[in-house]
């Protein structure tokens, strides 16, 4: 193991080997960063997309929703959460009874009252 240089040079070997081991140990925490930067941009990317993707069913389902509650002529097919047919017969009733001086009162109690 002694070798003829001394031990001067043996110290300077010791400390290039030193200085490798660092240099080596930095360049995979660089490696590492870098992975870790690649996979957070890869799931904040499919998380934007899934985010995406939901609003868009979302969006679906609603314009689905509104085009079942609406008629062919583009209204609605409830008022208050009465069919429009019987609302408009409520409301013909009620005119006739108000007309007779007589009350009826709201049409989404008669209905719930059913």
């Amino acid at each position: 193991m002694a070798s003829s240089c001394g031990p001067f040079h043996e110290e300077a070997l010791r400390r290039q080997r030193v200085i490798d081991k660092k240099r080596a140990a930095l360049q995979r925490l660089e490696a590492q960063r870098e992975d870790e930067e690649r996979n957070a941009a890869e799931k904040a990317n499919l998380d934007a997309e899934m985010k995406q993707k939901r609003h868009n069913e979302k969006m679906k389902e609603l314009q689905q929703h509104l085009n079942s509650v609406k008629d062919e002529r583009g209204s609605k097919k409830t008022v208050n959460g009465i069919p429009r047919d019987i609302y408009k017969q409520m409301k013909v009733k009620e005119k006739q009874l108000r007309n007779s001086n007589l009350v009826i009162g709201h049409p989404k109690a008669l209905w719930d009252a059913k």
